[in-house]
């Protein structure tokens, strides 16, 4: 039994080889790769999907730029085997992962999915996020890591990705596989490592957020039965956003999100920070961040 790798890349030249070796440094070879390549894609990373070539590899590249479900629907779609596990160009696999896929999915013939552990890292911090199993963290986003190895006939039978949604469209799939009761199975290992970045996908495209959310709120009246959930879904949408800007210095975007994600909230001071550093004078502002990046 084999199971696909799909490896999907967009201006990841930095991180790219790194992402294909965790492939081929695995520890069973019980896999085939498929690189695809998005149009658009500058010419570094163009050039190491050019130059690479590996027996087990397919590769495929667009013209044009897709984004990123396009592109993992491709390499699903280019897919010989049964099972599936989607690899983003700037992650990791880490050693013995797909030994453990293999054996869940022998040991457990009616899973259509696997999820486990999965390692979020960066420059500096580490940390394991664990599955959920409260099933009300499905109004934030998927229980586990969004791109656990699933099985084809399911994505199929589901319909995929959905087309409307250029971002969240994960989060938008495992409503589904979570609305159609289908069985998975937990591996108590560490599946994946992901990037934390900024610059990837999400954060360039977190202004289509909160039309995103409208939107999955309406395609999965199944699970958002309830003003709660919907509420939950907004608030995290909103209350991110609002993290996120303040990160990168924008304070009157993260002011007008933070007052967005107070309307579905009961804690009125989490965002203190936020309007502080609105009501300050730009030369106070200034000091504050220089202050802060130099401890």
């Amino acid at each position: 039994m084999k199971i696909t790798v799909g490896i999907t890349a967009y201006n990841c030249e930095n991180y790219l080889a790194d992402a294909i070796q965790s492939v081929i440094d695995q520890n069973t070879n019980n896999w085939l790769g498929i690189l695809v390549l998005d149009g658009g894609s500058n010419r570094d990373t163009t050039k190491i999907f050019q130059n690479f070539n590996h027996p087990n590899f397919k590769k495929f590249a667009f013209e044009k730029n897709q984004g990123p479900y396009s592109t993992r629907s491709k390499a699903i779609e280019l897919s010989d085997t049964d099972w599936y596990i989607q690899l983003d160009g700037d992650d990791l696999l880490p050693q013995g992962s797909l030994k453990s896929i293999e054996i869940s999915i022998l040991e457990n013939p009616k899973a259509e999915f696997i999820y486990g552990d999965c390692e979020n890292f960066s420059k500096n911090q580490t940390y394991i996020k664990y599955p959920s199993s409260d099933k009300e963290d499905l109004a934030k986003g998927p229980l586990f890591n969004a791109v656990s190895p699933i099985k084809i006939n399911m994505f199929k039978r589901l319909g995929g990705f959905s087309k409307e949604l250029y971002i969240n469209a994960d989060w938008d799939f495992w409503l589904t596989v979570f609305d159609n009761n289908i069985i998975g199975h937990y591996t108590n290992t560490l599946l994946y490592r992901r990037r934390n970045r900024i610059g990837n996908v999400g954060s360039d495209y977190i202004d289509l957020r909160p039309n995103i959310v409208k939107l999955i709120i309406k395609r999965h009246p199944i699970f958002f039965n309830t003003i709660q959930r919907k509420n939950n879904a907004k608030f995290n949408v909103y209350e991110k956003m609002a993290r996120y800007y303040k990160s990168i210095g924008c304070r009157n975007k993260a002011a007008k999100y933070a007052t967005e994600a107070l309307k579905y909230t009961l804690d009125t001071h989490m965002f203190d920070a936020v309007f502080e550093e609105i009501k300050m004078s730009r030369f106070r502002y200034f000091f504050r961040k220089i202050g802060k990046k130099l401890s």
